[in-house]
């Protein structure tokens, strides 16, 4: 059985027994092709920029991770908050996603994509993506924006 991202309103919400992260990166275009395959253009950890506050027009989150011991009918809410170099939540990037998953002692592999469009950085510093999976922080995606100089 296929993963697959279903609206949270329909089911009720179950626990994600264990995520494995094969990859969580932020570029400039990302894509996932008809039979699954992702497509990541220009990959990037840090940002620099001319003034602040500083308006980024686009980019993307994709991220891919298997899930060994699926659970058949295991359902899992995913989103994805972004965060100011002061630890404030700025906003949710992705939100209201589920796993539907089938057993299988084979991995299973789901990758999603997120565009980002005219994020604002008030300021220089480190900022994150952080991923949660049923209220669990599963993984961070840092983001370096500096003053170009």
């Amino acid at each position: 059985m296929k993963l697959a991202a279903l609206p949270l309103s329909e089911f009720e919400e179950l626990p994600l027994t264990q995520m494995n992260f094969r990859l969580a990166v932020v570029c400039e275009d990302a894509s996932i092709e008809s039979d699954g395959k992702m497509n990541l253009v220009r990959i990037f950890r840090q940002l620099r920029c001319e003034s602040f506050p500083y308006l980024h027009p686009k980019m993307w989150l994709a991220c891919s991770f298997e899930i060994p011991e699926a659970h058949y009918l295991d359902r899992s809410h995913i989103w994805t908050e972004f965060i100011n170099p002061d630890g404030k939540k700025l906003g949710r990037v992705m939100n209201d996603y589920r796993i539907l998953t089938g057993f299988s002692e084979d991995p299973r592999v789901f990758n999603f994509t997120a565009e980002l469009r005219n994020l604002i950085f008030e300021e220089p510093g480190e900022y994150q993506f952080s991923i949660f999976a049923d209220g669990t922080l599963v993984q961070a995606v840092d983001l370096r924006v500096r003053p170009l100089q």
